[in-house]
């Protein structure tokens, strides 16, 4: 089952979201959304939620429920942080909150391990490094973050295995390397 509420002028979403237990793809995208209720996790079978164009605040602790959950995107909102509980997600492989204002991403990321696709790009507030964590992420393909961050990002004490495929990684907009399928991160 699907839901798209987009455009519909909600300030939040009721409780009884969480009795949707089937809802595979739910997309709130261009509302007045302040916050999530705690009941999304019980969504168990959510594979995309889509919260870009809102006025989020912060992700819920019990998102970490959502184990199926692929691809997550809140960019535009005020969300100034990501829940520890992120790593959690093990089946996610895409996640964009850029536009925001996040001042740290959680060190317990790397634990979902699917991530191919990382933005964090244009958040306005104190975010100016990546954890070293992140090297961990050996599916990443795509990350996308502001340009006046840090490279501290791929260090080379990283022990991660070789990633799979051809990674980008991206200040701002721009291309600044790229990862082959023989590189290491101690190449870098």
């Amino acid at each position: 089952m699907n839901l798209d509420l987009s455009s519909s002028n909600f300030t939040h979403l009721p409780d009884t979201i969480g009795n949707l237990a089937s809802l595979k793809r739910l997309i709130v995208e261009t509302n007045e959304l302040e916050e999530l209720p705690h009941t999304i996790g019980n969504c168990s079978s959510l594979l995309m939620l889509r919260l870009d164009f809102n006025r989020i605040k912060a992700l819920p602790e019990a998102i970490r429920k959502l184990e199926c959950l692929e691809i997550l995107t809140a960019h535009y909102n005020r969300i100034k942080g990501l829940p520890t509980t992120m790593g959690n997600l093990s089946n996610l492989k895409e996640l964009d909150v850029g536009f925001n204002e996040i001042e740290s991403i959680p060190e317990t990321l790397c634990f979902a391990i699917s991530l191919r696709k990382l933005k964090v790009g244009k958040n306005f507030a104190d975010l100016r490094a990546l954890p070293r964590s992140i090297g961990n992420l050996e599916m990443l393909e795509e990350l996308l973050f502001n340009s006046w961050l840090t490279l501290l990002l791929i260090n080379r004490d990283t022990k991660s295995p070789s990633p799979k495929k051809k990674n980008s990684f991206y200040f701002g907009f721009r291309s600044i390397f790229r990862r082959s399928q023989t590189a290491s991160t101690e190449n870098m």
